[in-house]
C-alpha cells in the first residue's frame, strides 16, 4: 500500500511553486486500468476548477502493415515517437495549435493529424504502456527495436533519451497488475470489443503482452517512477490515498475550498474531516 505522508510528499514535491505545467504520467502494462485512473484524475482535476489535458499514447500506435509477416504490438516501436514529442513540445512551447492521432483497433490503422486549438493546461496527463520512457535517462532504441522482431531477436533495448523539455514538472505514477488477471481482463474484454478469439489472446497474453511487461514495462531502474500502485486501478485503497494527496495539496498551496469539491468516481468517506488541517 502507498503510503499516505509519502504520497502527499511526492506531490508537493514535484508541484508546489511551480510555474510548469504540471504533468501525471500513468505507466502500466496492458489491463492495469491507466485509463480507468486517467479518467478519474481528470474528472476529479475538471471539480477542482482545473484545465486539464489527457494524451494517451494509444492513440499514437503506427497503421500496421498490410501483410503476413510476424507483429508485435507490445513493441514499442509500434509507436509514432516522432508524433508523441512532436505533440508534448507544443505544450511544452505553449504553441497555439496541436496535431493529434487516433488509432482504430478494429482495422489497425491510424488517421491524422487533426489540428485542434492549444488551449495551455495547468496539468497534461499522459498514459501509455511506456509512458515514463519520454521522462527517463534513456530511451528506446527505435532502429534496432521494431515489431517486427520478436523479442529474443532484440539484444540492445536503449539509448540516451534525447527528448528535452523545459516547462514540465512531471509526477510519474507506476501502475502493476499479475499475468492471471491480465489476461482475465484481456479475455473479457477483447472477446466483447475487439472480437478476438480466446486462443489467439491467450498466445498474444503468452507470447507478447506479458514478455514486453517484464522486459520493458517492469524496468524500474530505468524510468524510476515516483509512485507505484501495486494490482492497478483495481487497487481501491492506493487510489484513495492517492485522490486525497491531490486534494491535500490543493488545499494547502493552491487555497482550494474543498467544500465544493463534488465526489469524484473514488469516494472519500467524510472527506472534508479528513482535511480539516
Amino acid at each position: 500500500m502507498i503510503d499516505e505522508q509519502h504520497c502527499y510528499a511526492k506531490i508537493l514535491e514535484k508541484f508546489k511553486n511551480c510555474n510548469n505545467m504540471k504533468v501525471i504520467c500513468i505507466q502500466g502494462p496492458s489491463a492495469s486500468g491507466k485509463s480507468t485512473l486517467s479518467d478519474a484524475i481528470r474528472f476529479l482535476l475538471r471539480t477542482a476548477g482545473k484545465n486539464v489535458f489527457v494524451l494517451n499514447i494509444d492513440n499514437f500506435y503506427r497503421t500496421k502493415p498490410k501483410n503476413n509477416e510476424y507483429y508485435d504490438f507490445d513493441n514499442p516501436g509500434t509507436i509514432l515517437w516522432d508524433k508523441v514529442y512532436e505533440i508534448l513540445q507544443a505544450f511544452d512551447n505553449k504553441e497555439d495549435k496541436l496535431n493529434i492521432y487516433r488509432y482504430s483497433f478494429q482495422n489497425a490503422e491510424s488517421t491524422g493529424p487533426i489540428q485542434i486549438d492549444n488551449k495551455k493546461p495547468e496539468y497534461l496527463i499522459i498514459e501509455g504502456l511506456f509512458a515514463h520512457y519520454l521522462f527517463a535517462d534513456y530511451f528506446f532504441d527505435t532502429k534496432n527495436v521494431t515489431p517486427q522482431k520478436r523479442l529474443n531477436e532484440i539484444e540492445n533495448s536503449f539509448v540516451k533519451n534525447t527528448f528535452k523539455f523545459n516547462n514540465f514538472s512531471v509526477l510519474k505514477i507506476a501502475l502493476t497488475i499479475s499475468k492471471d488477471k491480465l489476461l482475465d481482463v484481456r479475455l473479457e474484454r477483447d472477446t466483447q470489443k475487439r472480437k478476438k478469439n480466446i486462443d489467439l489472446i491467450k498466445w498474444q497474453v503468452n507470447e507478447q503482452v506479458w514478455p514486453a511487461t517484464e522486459k520493458w514495462i517492469y524496468k524500474y531502474e530505468i524510468t524510476k517512477p515516483d509512485l507505484v500502485i501495486d494490482n492497478g486501478s483495481f487497487n481501491f485503497d492506493d487510489l484513495i490515498i492517492f485522490k486525497k494527496g491531490l486534494i491535500k495539496f490543493w488545499k494547502l498551496n493552491e487555497n482550494y475550498d474543498t467544500n465544493f469539491l463534488y465526489r469524484s468516481p473514488y469516494t472519500i468517506p467524510s472527506y472534508k474531516e479528513s482535511f480539516d488541517i
